[in-house]
């Protein structure tokens, strides 16, 4: 059994562990601090042990009811759900029990060590110990640390299913982006290398090495959560090269990219997806001027995109860039032409 699996596993046998393990180590830490006298010699005394045995065994059900109140009802029904009101109430409801059952459980124990008060101290000394083991030691103390172990495990387990989603998330996102991205590139691009190869045109090869190379890099090397950014800028220029390969539209795209890119990591599939649809946009408004420069700059942390000789002016991302165990975010910022 793992660290991992005794704290967080949900079997029984695991939870049965668990709990008689901080019952036990709580057990001994209650032995040891009912153990006192006058001197050192005196922690020894068989009468030390007896009296601090009777207040483990009087006392225990007071500690075992205000965890478990704590542990099934008052913060998973209350405290979790922000519901505070029923949450103090239901807590007084508990203190109040705790110190009653308190009272008689300390005339037990005054009777099993046979002890004989006068006076005051006949009706004080019972609520005194109530108040003490039954209010300090067990609601505030051991209700205190059940409510932090159960808020921190709970806190710790939201974390590690936030994470799971987000990369869930990614996942998805990368799918999508890969299921926006084959139909029409592709079917575009296998319609126009068909007619090349049909008309035994020179370029068809080449066309075919490099759309072969792209699809490899959307199927196979962009299914990790970040990828280099050159292997990004690579799969951009194919795309951007394999557009060329379209005589039949005006437009013929150039990509000018700065050449600091080693150690930078961006989400894969996010810069081509932009790309790819301000080049169908592009292709669509392009009146004379068919002469249209991606320039790809990186600043710092930056990856900035801007085109060149297209109008209007488009909004476009600014990438930010990162090392491979950092998150990518992205921002929107305006690009003249």
């Amino acid at each position: 059994m793992t660290l991992q699996t005794f704290i967080f596993s949900y079997k029984p046998q695991h939870r049965l562990a668990r709990h008689a393990s901080f019952w036990a180590v709580l057990c001994l830490l209650k032995l040891y601090s009912d153990l006192y006298g006058d001197s050192f010699s005196d922690v020894f005394a068989p009468g030390s042990f007896k009296q601090s045995f009777s207040s483990l065994i009087c006392f225990l059900p007071l500690y075992v009811f205000v965890a478990y109140s704590f542990i099934c009802i008052l913060v998973p029904r209350y405290l979790q759900k922000r519901r505070y009101a029923a949450f103090i109430l239901a807590a007084f409801v508990v203190v109040l029990c705790n110190f009653i059952a308190g009272i008689f459980l300390s005339l037990l124990h005054f009777k099993i060590l046979d002890w004989h008060m006068t006076g005051t101290d006949i009706s004080l000394a019972p609520i005194r110990t109530s108040i003490y083991q039954g209010v300090i030691l067990a609601f505030m103390t051991t209700g205190g640390l059940v409510t932090a172990i159960k808020i921190t495990k709970s806190w710790y387990l939201q974390q590690i299913e936030n994470t799971k989603l987000a990369r869930l998330k990614s996942e998805k996102e990368i799918k999508l982006f890969k299921a926006h991205i084959q139909p029409g590139f592709l079917c575009q691009s296998l319609y126009i290398l068909r007619n090349k190869i049909s008309c035994c045109e020179d370029d068809a090869p080449e066309m075919l090495l490099q759309l072969s190379e792209l699809l490899s890099h959307l199927l196979y090397d962009a299914d990790t959560e970040l990828i280099p950014l050159s292997l990004e800028l690579k799969m951009v220029k194919l795309f951007v090269d394999i557009k060329k390969f379209n005589k039949q539209r005006n437009l013929q795209p150039t990509i000018s990219a700065h050449d600091d890119e080693t150690k930078k990591y961006i989400s894969p599939l996010v810069l081509f997806s932009y790309l790819q649809t301000a080049l169908n946009n592009a292709e669509k408004d392009i009146n004379k001027n068919n002469e249209l420069v991606i320039v790809l700059t990186i600043e710092n942390e930056k990856l900035l995109c801007g085109l060149q000789g297209f109008k209007p002016v488009v909004e476009f991302p600014i990438f930010n860039l990162a090392k491979k165990s950092e998150p990518i975010e992205m921002s929107v910022s305006r690009v003249f032409a």
